[in-house]
């Protein structure tokens, strides 16, 4: 079974759903598991978890991302962005309120989802309430702003400002773009959206990245030239391994594995402390509830937590073969 990992780009115009349908057929595989969507209007950074490693989404998933978001203030869309009807319309504001408003953004905020997003409320997802009418009831919720700063403004000919935004899992750029503009005294939406980072991983470097095109062009202008254009991809030659120093990179702390101990680690024998290399998990370095990538001889087996006092695995990993 083929495994790794694989920064991928998608194209504004796309579901990522589509994205990840022309992965699994560029790999011939099915196993593959995404790390965070993107809106069909937006364009960007997929990092994509193949075969065995589909397990390790939720920590991939976890990671801080970054943006390059253009808002367009005056007018204001039930979806936020541009895809949407206009709903309200306000006035430009100037470049010196859109700066005061920037900089009250950063730190940790209290953010209230878009109405259509696929946060669920009673069983169903807000957008589907959304869409036959209904006001989904959601709840703030506190995300964190890195940093935002102000790469364009063209407020005086396009009535938009381009921003660059670093955030935490969870964060609505949408919602963002809504508050900024509340926080001018007008409204605004999302116009064009682009994901440059997750965690590590950078779009730059990502498969087909060549082909995106500059921020901010229509959906319509790349949508040939992104289906016809990815079918001799290096998708299988572009997969990244799981090593020790990836995992740091998104925030894992990794543990070594005795290599006499490999064999019963991967029949899932009861694990115990001892197994692992004096200095790499010694009690001390044991926190309740936090899990470890487990490696031996550079290969990945799997991930270990320490609940209830007692060391568990959180999953074996089945080497692909």
């Amino acid at each position: 079974m083929i495994e790794g990992i694989l920064p991928f780009a998608k194209y504004a115009g796309e579901t990522s759903f589509a994205s990840l349908w022309r992965v699994k057929q560029g790999l011939g595989t099915k196993k593959i598991g995404h790390t965070g969507t993107l809106d069909r209007f937006a364009d960007g950074l997929l990092v994509v978890l193949v075969g065995p490693l589909t397990h390790l989404v939720p920590y991939f998933t976890a990671c801080d991302k970054e943006y390059i978001a253009r808002i367009t203030f005056g007018t204001e869309t039930d979806t936020l962005d541009p895809d949407g009807t206009v709903v309200a319309t306000g006035r430009v504001p100037d470049s010196g309120r859109v700066y005061e408003a920037l900089e009250s953004f950063t730190g940790t905020i209290e953010q209230l989802p878009p109405a259509y997003s696929a946060i669920h409320v009673a069983g169903l997802r807000a957008s589907d309430i959304a869409r036959k009418g209904g006001v989904p009831a959601l709840k703030p919720r506190p995300v964190t702003i890195g940093n935002i700063a102000l790469l364009r403004d063209d407020l005086s000919r396009t009535a938009s400002v381009d921003i660059r935004v670093s955030c935490s899992k969870g964060t609505y750029i949408r919602s963002l773009a809504r508050d900024i503009a509340l926080a001018c005294g007008t409204v605004a939406h999302l116009s064009s959206l682009r994901r440059v980072r997750v965690g590590p991983f950078a779009l730059e470097s990502s498969v087909g990245f060549d082909m995106v095109g500059d921020f901010g062009v229509p959906a319509g202008a790349r949508e040939s030239r992104a289906k016809g254009g990815n079918a001799e991809l290096p998708f299988d030659r572009s997969l990244l391994a799981f090593t020790r120093e990836l995992a740091r990179s998104i925030g894992l702390e990794p543990v070594s594995l005795r290599a006499e101990k490999t064999r019963d680690f991967s029949n899932g024998i009861p694990v115990r402390s001892e197994w692992f290399d004096p200095g790499t998990a010694d009690g001390d370095n044991w926190t309740e509830g936090v899990s470890r990538p487990v490696f031996s001889n550079g290969d990945f087996l799997g991930m270990v937590s320490l609940r209830g006092g007692r060391l568990a695995y959180d999953f074996v990993h089945r080497v692909a073969v």
